[in-house]
């Protein structure tokens, strides 16, 4: 800190003493002072006042240098709040206090964008290990003969290509697609309220779209899917993210199918004040302490664990993109034999003027 600087800032102290040492000088020539008394007077003022300035431009100097050296010592500036020196000062603690509560508020923001980002990392390593299976069966599949597993026949040619696995290869494309739109989705899903659309839409069109997009996966797996809902039952959402939340709950239900064929039930029910739409499996189930956790982020519980290939991310962001569509979303499970997941939809008539 600088003396001119320091002086700048006395400005108006100053300029208060002058105007006091003139408003004196005109009492003490009323009362008819002797000019010595008056110029020891006021030669005492100058030197109190010098004195003061003097001791108080020492103190802030060498609060602040202080102050500046622990800054520069300092790895995370943003701490300095918490380093700053003890002053008697009452405008050296507010400021102390103000830096504080905005160095916290700022490592905490620190703290949560480091931890976005390391669980934006772990997604990304999980999401290509779960990209890499199905790319390495379709190149299997494309290279290593029939269907039925035979090996490709010699070919007149040497450069003939052997049979392709198509259904095979389908549904492997099926399980890419699900894990890119997964990862497209959790890339932007904090922006996705710009590329969304809610307005009244046909609900069934919705469910067998949903099971079209994954209709191969579902083959294989020997898995029935039975809908229920009234033909023309419509609901407020948007078309093309509802398809992405059934996949994800349709390939849920596949995963934790018991051992051989499954089943899906897909029912479509009005209520009260909305719609509802459940997805129920006659899979595994949850055990009960975990079902509450299902929609938390990584979070792949005891079946999970058991059976591998689970990530913790689909159901989750199911629960995101519900609350960003102003849905719910709840489920029930019942070990070893059902788990239903339930979407409300909310009665969006006075919200929503948009017909499709």
């Amino acid at each position: 800190m600088r003396l001119n600087d320091y002086l700048k800032d006395k400005m108006q102290f100053l300029l208060f003493q002058i105007l006091c040492m003139m408003a004196a000088a005109g009492f003490f020539w009323a009362c008819k002072v002797k000019a010595g008394q008056m110029a020891l007077f006021f030669a005492a003022w100058s030197l109190q006042l010098a004195a003061f300035l003097g001791m108080d431009f020492y103190r802030k100097k060498r609060y602040f240098d202080q102050v500046f050296a622990a800054l520069e010592r300092l790895d995370q500036p943003w701490l300095i709040g918490e380093l700053l020196p003890d002053s008697p000062r009452l405008t050296d603690r507010l400021h102390r206090e103000i830096l504080r509560r905005a160095g916290k508020s700022l490592v905490d923001e620190a703290r949560h964008l480091a931890r976005e980002h390391r669980e934006y990392r772990e997604f990304i390593e999980g999401w290509i290990h779960e990209a890499k299976r199905p790319l390495s069966a379709i190149t299997l599949a494309a290279t290593a003969g029939g269907a039925d597993g035979s090996p490709a026949p010699m070919a007149a040619s040497p450069i003939a290509a052997p049979p392709i696995d198509g259904r095979r290869i389908q549904r492997e494309a099926e399980l890419l697609s699900v894990a890119v739109d997964r990862a497209l989705f959790y890339a932007r899903s904090d922006g996705v309220y710009r590329d969304y659309v809610i307005r009244r839409i046909k609900l069934l069109p919705c469910v067998y779209g949903a099971v079209d997009r994954c209709r191969y996966y579902l083959m294989d797996n020997h898995m029935e899917i039975r809908a229920e809902a009234p033909e023309d039952m419509s609901v407020y959402c948007d078309g093309k993210w509802l398809e992405f939340i059934l996949v994800q709950l349709l390939m849920n239900a596949v995963q934790y199918k018991k051992e051989g064929s499954g089943l899906i039930l897909i029912r479509g029910e009005s209520l009260p004040h909305g719609q509802s739409l459940t997805v129920e499996d006659r899979g595994i189930g949850i055990p009960p302490e975990e079902v509450d956790r299902v929609f938390d982020k990584g979070f792949t519980g005891t079946n999970g664990r058991d059976r591998g290939g689970a990530t913790g991310i689909g159901l989750y962001l199911c629960k995101k993109l519900c609350r960003q569509l102003g849905m719910e979303i709840e489920a029930w499970s019942e070990r070893g034999s059902c788990t239903r997941i339930t979407l409300l939809f909310p009665d969006g008539g006075s919200l929503f003027t948009r017909d499709e």
